[in-house]
């Protein structure tokens, strides 16, 4: 008889070096048979057992997306759609730093609602666009631009002194 998911824990750090795995690796034991599992194994049971049908992690997502399924929490839904507004500047732009693909996703969205220059960089504070600002040292200067635009291109223009 399958195990339920209630009935796995996770391995710590020096279990899964006994093991022979890394101590970074996420696995689960059966606590009555001692068998291992995959984290995604396990996610999937969990899973399954919470919706009450056989389902991967895969196809929740999809059905959470097309309004099937809902999402466990609002923080969820809101990470969920951040991550999909990240992800066009994280192909964009190779090896983008979280904190820099934040910034640039925070500035499109302030000039999808209208915002100028000024106002973005007034929006993001000082900080923020000197970080801006140094980016096209750091990554390919056309991709930032092509994200960025003016305000990659003429910092100085809305209040970043050079």
């Amino acid at each position: 008889m399958p195990s339920s998911s209630s009935s796995f824990r996770r391995l710590s750090p020096s279990e899964l070096i006994q093991r022979g795995l890394s101590p970074k690796a996420r696995n689960y034991v059966d606590i009555q048979s001692g068998n291992l599992i995959s984290a995604r194994k396990y996610t999937n049971m969990r899973l399954s057992e919470e919706l009450g049908v056989d389902t991967t992690i895969e196809k929740t997502a999809r059905a959470r997306e097309r309004g099937e399924q809902r999402y466990k929490s609002r923080e969820s839904r809101e990470r969920t759609e951040y991550r999909k507004r990240a992800e066009p500047v994280r192909n964009s732009i190779p090896g983008v730093l979280r904190k820099d693909a934040h910034l640039i996703v925070r500035a499109q969205e302030l000039r999808s609602q209208g915002y100028s220059g000024p106002e973005i960089a007034r929006a993001l504070g000082t900080e923020a666009m000197q970080r801006i600002k140094r980016m096209p040292a750091i990554y390919p200067r056309s991709q930032v631009q092509e994200a960025l635009g003016s305000l990659v291109v003429a910092p100085e223009s809305h209040g970043i002194a050079a």
